[in-house]
């Protein structure tokens, strides 16, 4: 095998990046945005955006709001509340 240097390594990169950037390896299909789904499947209600985060622990989920709110809000992910 080979010595793979630091030199074919930047080599390699940069032209994978420079590809990247033209569109070279981007498959025809990816540019297209998946389908939103209809307001009678997903009522988002007041919120914006959800940005949700996982360790080996926990998941944290951070949301927001199209308008302040008056208490705190609850994530029901079944019909019963998760603590």
């Amino acid at each position: 095998m080979d010595d793979f240097n630091r030199r074919d390594f930047l080599r390699g990169s940069t032209i994978a990046a420079a590809a990247s950037t033209l569109g070279l390896l981007v498959p025809a299909d990816a540019a297209s945005a998946p389908a939103s789904p209809s307001s009678a499947q997903w009522n988002a209600g007041r919120v914006r955006h959800l940005l949700p985060t996982a360790s080996d622990s926990r998941v944290l989920v951070k949301a927001s709001f199209h308008s302040s709110l008056t208490e705190a809000p609850m994530l029901t992910a079944t019909p019963r509340p998760v603590v």
